[in-house]
């Protein structure tokens, strides 16, 4: 499965500090609804570069901000141990995650 992941900087305050997006690349320009939520899986947000699990591994363990889009996103930060199974958001059976790792 191919994900997609964008790099937001967010400025500096202390060091650099950025948002790492990564959605699984089937989900970009879905909106998913589920009841009063409602997701926006926009290309500005998500789509980036495509890149390789472990390329995304180490860029998760180096973010001070992440948000997970998709059921492999999920699960490259689950392994990597920046999210546990308890941080994750289910939309219509997409599973979401957000995380700040200072």
């Amino acid at each position: 499965m191919e994900v997609y992941v964008k790099v937001h900087a967010t400025g500096q305050r202390g060091g650099h500090r950025f948002v790492i997006a990564v959605c699984d690349k089937d989900l970009i320009g879905k909106t998913l609804k589920d009841g009063k939520l409602q997701v926006k899986v926009s290309e500005f947000f998500y789509k980036g570069d495509v890149r390789s699990d472990a390329e995304v591994k180490a860029l998760l363990k180096d973010a001070t901000n992440v948000n997970l889009m998709g059921k492999h996103a999920v699960k490259l930060a689950l392994e990597v141990g920046i999210i546990v199974p308890d941080n994750i958001l289910m939309i219509k059976g997409v599973p979401h995650a957000q995380a700040t790792t200072f």
